[in-house]
């Protein structure tokens, strides 16, 4: 049986991966970024939920909600966000270490892309097995960043991201429904975070959610 890398050794790979050199690093997908970036087509989340709202114009307006209480609270953090750069791994995945002579590494072929860190400690906290370790193990390792305080807002951003992929594909070919399935289901997780995080919804009437219940 294959040993269990340690949150503590799944952690030091990350801090290696993100002193690696960052030349030449793609920088047009950050995570902060997740409904204006340009994605498959050069469509973005905001552009694809315009196509989205014309056969689901309710799950379409929840959505955006969710990106302005979103975006509105990452807005104290964007400047820190943004100015903050290393390889990161969009695809970050429990295979997506190896083991190095005894040492846990990320593997070499990789996808890599410029963003902060804290991007890469979000993905671990909801992706990898003792997420929540692992990224206490980083910022032990690798010391107290301001930054850091916004991994519970990027675990939402990662959420609205899913639903940015699913829409994007969907938009690009605009051929048979619409993937109100993954819209539900990251929409609603994104709800229950913010809430968890006592980001204050809309005013001016009960917004629906998703699902289109009021």
């Amino acid at each position: 049986m294959a040993r269990v890398p340690s949150p503590e050794a799944v952690a030091a790979a990350l801090v290696q991966a993100h002193a690696e050199p960052t030349a030449g690093l793609p920088d047009g997908r950050r995570l902060v970024d997740h409904a204006e970036s340009s994605r498959t087509g050069d469509w973005s989340l905001r552009s694809a939920l315009v196509r989205f709202a014309q056969p689901e114009p309710t799950r379409a307006g929840a959505v955006l909600e969710l990106i302005r209480r979103t975006d509105g609270a990452l807005k104290p953090h964007r400047r820190r966000l943004e100015a903050a750069a290393a390889p990161t791994h969009p695809g970050l995945a429990p295979d997506l270490f190896e083991d190095d002579d005894g040492a846990l590494v990320v593997r070499a072929d990789a996808e890599r892309s410029l963003d902060a860190p804290a991007s890469d400690l979000a993905r671990a906290a909801v992706r990898l097995p003792d997420g929540d370790a692992v990224v206490a193990a980083y910022v032990d390792a690798a010391g107290e960043d301001p930054t850091f305080d916004t991994i519970p807002l990027l675990v939402v951003a990662l959420e609205l991201d899913a639903i940015a992929d699913a829409l994007v594909a969907w938009a690009c070919v605009h051929d048979g429904p619409p993937p109100v399935d993954v819209v539900d289901e990251r929409a609603a997780a994104a709800f229950r975070r913010l809430a968890d995080l006592d980001v204050p919804r809309e005013t001016g009437g009960r917004p629906r959610t998703a699902r289109g219940r009021s």
